[in-house]
């Protein structure tokens, strides 16, 4: 499982590399976390219209240079606010605790801690500081605090720009315990 979350942070990373300095691009991850650690996890691909032929290049590119997205994923392309979208969902669950970036527990009172670290990853600050990343975590129970000012029910989401790239990232958010009647 290791090898699969490898390839996903090189596969984000390449594609990234070739649209983040242009900033006509940017990546959505979401992870639906079952009490077992189990995840579905998807990648989208968005790419600012304008850029469409270069967008649908470098998504021809992965799938030429990682042949497993052809077999372990589906592709599924989308469209939204001057947007084109390319949505890599795998055909089988991810345990998360596989993941050197990712630790999802439960803790003794029955709640649930998901903690996820990003080396930095560029030394200088931009001026334009734009939308690179959104990662969208739904855990198996509601969400009683997170390092998000974006959270309801139980999903969080956080929204990473360039320069939060310039430091170590930390992304926290903790469940509340069950009720037992």
């Amino acid at each position: 499982m290791k090898t699969k979350i490898k390839k996903w942070l090189i596969l984000m990373s390449l594609l990234g590399a070739v649209f983040v300095l242009s900033g006509c691009f940017y990546t959505e991850q979401e992870m639906v976390i079952s009490p077992e650690g189990k995840a579905s996890v998807s990648v989208t691909f968005w790419f600012d219209k304008y850029v469409g032929d270069e967008g649908k290049m470098a998504v021809q590119g992965l799938l030429f240079a990682f042949p497993e997205l052809q077999t372990n994923y589906a592709m599924t392309p989308s469209t939204k606010e001057g947007k084109v979208g390319y949505t890599f969902l795998p055909l089988q669950l991810t345990d998360v605790n596989q993941s050197r970036y990712i630790s999802f527990t439960q803790r003794e009172d029955g709640s649930y801690s998901f903690v996820a670290e990003i080396p930095q990853s560029i030394e200088e600050k931009s001026e334009q500081n734009k939308k690179v990343l959104v990662v969208r975590v739904s855990l198996p129970a509601e969400i009683e605090m997170a390092n998000s000012l974006n959270y309801e029910d139980r999903t969080v989401e956080w929204e990473l720009r360039e320069n939060d790239f310039t430091r170590d990232i930390v992304l926290k958010a903790f469940t509340k315990p069950p009720i037992y009647e």
